[in-house]
């Protein structure tokens, strides 16, 4: 199968195995729906100011390492594991929203990681339903993984955050 590097006023190259079979007219149509198939890196962080206090979220998304979008909000009073839940939820209905579906996640809470992946049980009443809520999504995704890095790996995640305390 050939592939084809092509660029059609888009961000990014991408490649398009069935690039010669499009009619021209519909060729960017096509392009543009295929293109959400790629993966899309998300960082996500949780903020508050006291537990529970004010609380915030960040998230950036980048496609091979070209920023796609970045949320920073307030999210009203809460503790920092629902604010940590709120901003991975955030971020991956901001990726369906965008029609993509696979998602590949970053976090520094290695509590809502674990939890993600069935390593630790969600016991908080309040955190059993973010899980729900987020597994329901993930179960609508081609594809999704999520990663614990350190919080140095997540520093543009977690300034979002704290900015959205400024707004």
């Amino acid at each position: 199968m050939d592939f084809n590097f092509f660029q059609r006023n888009l961000k990014g190259w991408f490649i398009d195995p069935l690039y010669n079979s499009m009619e021209t007219d519909s060729s960017c149509d096509r392009f543009i729906s295929r293109r959400k198939k790629f993966l899309i890196t998300i960082y996500c962080d949780g903020a508050s100011k006291g537990n529970p206090g004010p609380s915030s979220i960040g998230i950036v998304a980048y496609i091979h390492e070209k920023e796609e979008f970045r949320i920073s909000e307030r999210i009203g009073e809460t503790t920092n594991n629902v604010a940590e839940w709120s901003a991975l939820k955030k971020g991956i209905e901001e990726c369906i929203s965008r029609k993509f579906d696979s998602i590949h996640a970053y976090m520094d809470s290695e509590l809502v990681v674990k939890q993600v992946n069935g390593k630790y049980k969600v016991k908080h009443p309040n955190l059993l339903e973010y899980k729900k809520e987020v597994d329901k999504l993930i179960s609508s995704l081609h594809s999704f993984q999520i990663t614990h890095v350190p919080r140095e790996k997540n520093s543009v995640a977690d300034k979002l955050a704290n900015e959205a305390f400024r707004k």
